[in-house]
């Protein structure tokens, strides 16, 4: 579970909650909003696809479930792995990673690395993997884009649902006598549309789409360090200069600890 997303959903709905108490609101009767619920997210997810292919909308859903999961991607990690091979390969060549690769949980570096065990060319290896990673960015980047284009749709869809109320409780002030207190419920309604509409759009779809942009792009930078790793123990590279290049992924900081770890299990 992803606790920064369930937390900051969880301090968004407690701050809601929160005002509507300190100023005296029901909060059944303000969230009791069929109406405005409807051309909010009908009209958003009508808007969407009509934006979007079916078949991404219905992966957008799915990728909901990554944008609350854990999905951790540890580069000081793999540099360890990385150099550990490199290691390896040097002393005892590239063959003798064979029996490396089976204990390797990440599909992406285990493919790459069979690919240099099978003898294929650097180039190729270079190539296979560099599509395979634009294939990713591809499938990915959508998706989170997708989240954001909702949350574009959802304000004016809710300015749309005010604006309809509004027209609507105006239209019936002659049924209502000229009775004030109708009109005024009745238009406080109708600007509940606009409310629900902004909220959704800031508290949910925008911040899901950023999410997962945020986890697409540490994706990114993960599988590239793999790709030049790979490429790195396929040339031969001395592992002193494996573990140099690929810092220069890191932080500073988190290189230097990277570095001071290394000198203390040296």
């Amino acid at each position: 579970m992803d606790m920064s997303s369930v937390l900051g959903l969880g301090i968004a709905m407690a701050g809601l909650i929160i005002m509507m108490k300190m100023e005296g609101l029901h909060i059944m009767h303000v969230l009791y909003a069929p109406s405005a619920w409807a051309i909010i997210f009908g009209g958003t997810i009508g808007a969407t696809l009509l934006n979007h292919k079916t078949e991404e909308v219905k992966k957008a859903w799915t990728m909901l479930k990554i944008a609350f999961t854990e999905i951790k991607f540890e580069p000081t990690e793999l540099i360890e792995v990385i150099v550990s091979l490199a290691e390896k390969a040097r002393r005892e060549g590239v063959i003798s990673l064979e029996e490396d690769i089976e204990q390797l949980a990440d599909a992406f570096l285990k493919n790459g690395l069979q690919l240099v065990v099978d003898g294929t060319a650097p180039e190729v290896t270079k190539s296979i993997m560099e599509t395979q990673l634009d294939i990713i960015d591809e499938r990915h980047s959508g998706l989170g884009e997708i989240w954001t284009t909702a949350g574009g749709y959802a304000p004016t869809m809710g300015i749309i649902g005010t604006v309809m109320g509004t027209v609507h409780v105006l239209g019936g002030i002659e049924e209502s006598g000229g009775d004030v207190g109708k009109l005024a419920a009745g238009i406080a309604l109708a600007f509940l549309a606009t409310f629900f509409g902004i909220f959704s759009a800031n508290v949910f779809f925008l911040p899901v789409g950023g999410k997962l942009k945020s986890k697409h792009k540490a994706e990114m930078l993960y599988r590239k360090m793999t790709i030049d790793g790979i490429l790195a123990i396929e040339h031969g590279e001395n592992p002193a200069i494996v573990k140099i290049r690929l810092l220069a992924y890191l932080p500073p900081d988190e290189a230097k600890k990277l570095e001071k770890k290394v000198e203390k299990e040296g």
